[in-house]
């Protein structure tokens, strides 16, 4: 049977409008019980209504958010008393306005409201308001309603306190880290926002753009203007941060033909930044012993750190400012790392082999990550030379020892494995800036059939480093470390010709 549903609608709207009817009544119905009605008066003609509210109206008008208030979007407004406002200078606007947003929020926000106990303001900061309090302020009059919205009365007004974020331009003697820090601007096309509005004389589109701006240590590295979450800070000065960059720039000697001096500069400040933010705030529970920063690197002795730095108080944590940076270069850029072997993303390359990614799972032998490169030989003559080579990214222009951890054939065969051998090979840049290509370092090292191998490689002490930033290819990596089979075919009875390879280790040497 077919149902004729347009009989229906009439009900179905009419039905609809009396549930939003009465939503609607109940809303009003409940602000009047609790409050003052206000009539059918805007915001802002309600507020002019109410001599109590005279410096208020003024610092609306100043600021600009009269207009805001007058239009029929749904605001609610925590209005100070005339008392409280008496020490505001009108003519600084750039503080009368930062006030009048931190006591404006969208939507209708009641004393009885279900909503969280914190409130987003207009100007992006969470202010607490509970029972009869809006911050540390008290309710004088409380729910008035009015037509686009609702008024609370309150007898201070709630400062309003920047983030670290916006902090780091207003604290004196920070100018070298907030010059950094705007240097990560950045503003992007935005092709889906942008409207074409027409074609030039080479028939190209022409757009009404749109641009997409963001800071690139907020995306990259943290958030400091995240306004619900806590941070500390330690914020260098202009004494320190001079100091410092001048310390960790010689960890980053780039050639010309690699960027040269704009390449340099730009990863020393990055490094000089990547561990000056850490979770939570120190100041409330005390500085540890050892702490984590934002980039995930331990710091032992934390405490010493801090000392004789000056703290300032944010809306969302707190800066300490230091005339010292004394985070230890082996805690933040100086670092261990180490290269899987198995881990193809920097562009690893073999000659006459066959590579198999292998598990140690379910055998004796424990390998990094429980995954090994097996490296199967497939040339017959002594002249079909098998090798591996694995380009090393994040070298600093400093001193390593270098280690290669190889995987015992007992790995998958208990019963008669064989040893390997190997020879090893180094490509780096020189003092002179070109690059040494495939230097020997060790011949003929033997690596045993039963337990894992770690050789020591060498200790290298780099010119020139080797790391990748946004404007570099992987192809432009010029460390690389070559493994080469040593077993010709005519030993095969007392070796192996296959090689197992776990990973390769860089420990970094300080002087």
């Amino acid at each position: 049977m077919k149902t004729n549903h347009s009989k229906l609608w009439p009900l179905i709207v009419l039905f609809l409008f009396a549930l939003i009817s009465c939503q609607e009544q109940a809303w009003y119905e409940h602000y009047e019980d609790s409050g003052k009605a206000g009539s059918e008066k805007t915001m802002m003609e309600y507020i002019k209504s109410e001599p109590q509210l005279g410096l208020f109206l003024q610092m609306l008008e100043v600021s600009g958010y009269d207009t805001l208030l007058s239009v029929s979007q749904t605001f609610t407004v925590w209005a100070p008393q005339n008392n409280a406002l008496s020490g505001i200078d009108l003519d600084d606007t750039t503080t009368v306005t930062e006030i009048i947003s931190n006591h404006i929020a969208r939507y209708c926000i009641g004393t009885s409201s279900t909503r969280s106990d914190k409130v987003f303001m207009l100007s992006n900061k969470l202010v607490s308001f509970e029972g009869n309090k809006f911050g540390l302020t008290n309710l004088v009059s409380s729910n008035i309603k009015v037509a686009n919205g609702l008024l609370h009365i309150i007898d201070g007004f709630v400062p309003y306190v920047p983030n670290i974020w916006e902090y780091t331009g207003r604290i004196p003697g920070l100018d070298s880290l907030a010059a950094y820090f705007l240097s990560q601007n950045q503003r992007e096309f935005n092709l889906l926002e942008s409207k074409q509005i027409g074609v030039n004389a080479d028939n190209q589109p022409i757009y009404d753009s749109s641009f997409i701006e963001s800071n690139r240590y907020l995306t990259e590295r943290v958030n400091l203007n995240n306004e619900d979450a806590v941070f500390t800070a330690l914020f260098p000065n202009n004494q320190a941060w001079h100091k410092s960059f001048d310390l960790i720039k010689d960890y980053y000697k780039t050639t010309d033909a690699d960027g040269g001096w704009t390449k340099q500069k730009s990863l020393a400040q990055a490094a000089l930044v990547k561990d000056l933010v850490y979770l939570d705030n120190f100041k409330e529970k005390g500085i540890p012993d050892s702490l984590v920063t934002s980039s995930g690197h331990v710091i032992d002795s934390a405490k010493v750190l801090f000392q004789g730095a000056v703290s300032h108080d944010a809306s969302n944590g707190v800066i300490y400012v230091t005339d010292s940076l004394r985070i230890p270069a082996t805690s933040s850029w100086h670092i261990p790392f180490q290269i899987e072997a198995e881990d193809n993303y920097y562009g690893r390359t073999s000659l006459n082999a066959k590579l198999y990614n292998r598990t140690s799972a379910g055998t004796s032998v424990s390998a990094s990550g429980g995954r090994y490169l097996e490296v199967e030989a497939t040339g017959t003559t002594i002249l079909s030379k098998t090798y591996v080579d694995f380009p090393i990214p994040d070298v600093l222009s400093a001193k390593y020892d270098i280690y290669c951890l190889f995987v015992p054939e007992s790995v998958v065969n208990r019963i008669n494995p064989k040893p390997n051998v190997v020879n090893l090979y180094m490509s780096y840049l020189g003092p002179d800036g070109k690059l040494k290509n495939n230097v020997s370092i060790k011949k003929n090292v033997t690596i045993d059939a039963e337990d894992t191998t770690l050789v020591h490689v060498t200790q290298m002490d780099f010119p020139y480093c080797s790391v990748l930033d946004r404007n570099s290819e992987i192809s432009d990596l010029t460390v690389k470390l070559r493994v080469e089979n040593a077993v010709t075919a005519s030993q095969t009875r007392l070796y192996t010709r296959t090689m197992r390879i776990d990973c390769i280790i860089f420990i970094p040497v300080e002087d």
